[in-house]
């Protein structure tokens, strides 16, 4: 590492992301939800806090966090974009594009892995009513491979 930074170890960055991920996913899935049912409704104009009070009113908390679970189980997808960052980082030394080299190669890597999940979330995000994941990943397992990284 270059600079002033102090050097940890895999474990505390695996536990620093996992940590910061977990505690992101909690205050970003409620606007997330929103935005998805928005975005969904493209002809409607209503607004973002009126769908908010909608699904609160119908759903309660439960239905702002709907897709909490599938963005909790992509958490562990931070360490490996992060792994991957450091050791890209490494490999290329001291070069002034490096830093950039590593993000694009690692964001691309985790994403490519991660997007299944992502799709799981935006299909329980965008429902309404009840709907498990359990039965998201039915309907999508009759599907070809390749629908599974649409979007």
């Amino acid at each position: 590492m270059s600079g002033n930074r102090q050097a940890i170890s895999g474990t505390e960055r695996a536990t620093c992301a996992l940590i910061g991920y977990t505690a992101g996913a909690f205050v970003v899935v409620p606007f997330d939800r929103v935005k998805v049912l928005m975005q969904a409704s493209a002809g409607e104009t209503a607004s973002p806090f009126s769908v908010a009070y909608r699904v609160f009113a119908r759903d309660g908390i439960r239905g702002l966090y709907r897709g909490l679970n599938t963005m909790l189980l992509i958490a562990p997808y931070t360490v490996i974009y992060y792994s991957v960052y450091d050791e890209l980082l490494k490999l290329q030394g001291d070069h002034s594009l490096a830093p950039l080299s590593a993000a694009i190669c690692a964001r691309s890597f985790e994403v490519t892995i991660r997007e299944p999940l992502e799709l799981l979330q935006t299909r329980l995000q965008a429902a309404e009513g009840k709907l498990t994941l359990k039965r998201v990943i039915a309907e999508q397992r009759g599907r070809p491979l390749s629908s599974w990284f649409q979007g």
